[in-house]
């Protein structure tokens, strides 16, 4: 009878030990889990970052290059607008003159 009650004792304390040691590597586990998971999300956001700023390097480029375009086409229509302003005054200028001629 004595063995009876030794072996039920064994029993349920193994029982009570399986259940702390399940309940204890839940908890651990679950903390675990959720700083994996919040390293995880960290980490994604860390490539998200770079990503943009690497969008944002490609923009600045494009932009320098646009403007640098804009600058040029610019120089280059004032070019074309003073030549064309000295071609009209040449003709003015000689038109001026044959009408004086002429009189």
């Amino acid at each position: 009878m004595a063995n009876f009650f030794q072996e039920q004792a064994e029993l349920i304390f193994s029982t009570i030990t399986g259940a702390v040691g399940g309940v204890t590597g839940w908890f651990v586990g679950r903390r675990k889990n959720k700083a994996e998971g919040v390293s995880i999300e960290l980490e994604n956001i860390k490539t998200i970052l770079e990503i943009n700023r690497e969008e944002l390097d490609n923009l600045k480029k494009g932009l320098s290059s646009t403007r640098d375009e804009l600058k040029h086409c610019r120089e280059e229509m004032e070019k074309v607008l003073n030549e064309r302003l000295e071609y009209l005054k040449k003709k003015a200028n000689l038109q001026t003159n044959k009408q004086q001629n002429n009189k």
